[in-house]
């Protein structure tokens, strides 16, 4: 083997370490988001969707009331 694949395999080690070195950085990465973030998100769509509910409940119980004071008054 001469000098030039010498370097030239030499180059290609690197470059593989490199990348071994940037999927372990991302694959950290992507723990930290799936252990830490969706938790949060999850914690917020759950408090956002009782809220909804709560709303949604208010207004139907409101509109229940509506109609049941319409009925009385036109009887």
């Amino acid at each position: 083997m001469d000098q030039r694949e010498q370097d030239r395999l030499t180059n290609v080690e690197i470059s593989v370490a490199r990348l071994d070195t940037q999927t372990a950085v991302l694959s950290n990465k992507v723990d930290t988001i799936a252990d830490n973030h969706l938790k949060h998100l999850q914690e917020d769509v759950t408090s956002v969707k009782k809220t909804l509910w709560w709303t949604f409940s208010t207004l139907v119980g409101c509109l229940i009331s509506l109609v049941v004071v319409l009925l009385q008054s036109f009887l």
